[in-house]
């Protein structure tokens, strides 16, 4: 009966298909939260998920997305909050943050953000 009423509602139905789609890539943002700083590889997410490398792959894709653009917007996503705190240097951010150097964490805020971190954190959207 209540499945008769999903088939029903197709607008339900559609719906409840895109949000379970997503769960994958929720989980794996929450895993690389949960650690930002640590060096995260496709492997470690994927064993974390008790899945392989390739299953994981193959459901971001369906999900629209892959795991380098999770991984990049969750740790910019921490890094945007950590210079918003103003008492966080560059070089703590970027190794907070999970990033391999400095000079590459400001190269991949700029390129997503069309700013560099040390203007964000002062507030001065304009020097680009």
């Amino acid at each position: 009966m209540l499945l008769s009423y999903f088939f029903d509602q197709p607008q339900l139905l559609s719906y409840l298909l895109r949000a379970v789609r997503h769960v994958t890539c929720l989980q794996v943002e929450a895993i690389i939260e949960s650690c930002p700083s640590r060096n995260w590889k496709l492997n470690d997410i994927a064993n974390e998920l008790c899945m392989s490398a390739s299953g994981l792959k193959r459901r971001l894709r369906e999900e629209g997305t892959c795991y380098k653009k999770i991984l990049v917007k969750s740790r910019l996503r921490l890094a945007k909050v950590l210079l918003e705190s103003k008492n966080t240097s560059i070089l703590d951010v970027a190794n907070k943050c999970g990033f391999s150097s400095t000079s590459y964490f400001i190269s991949v805020f700029k390129k997503h953000y069309l700013i560099t971190p040390s203007c964000y954190s002062k507030g001065i959207y304009c020097c680009v």
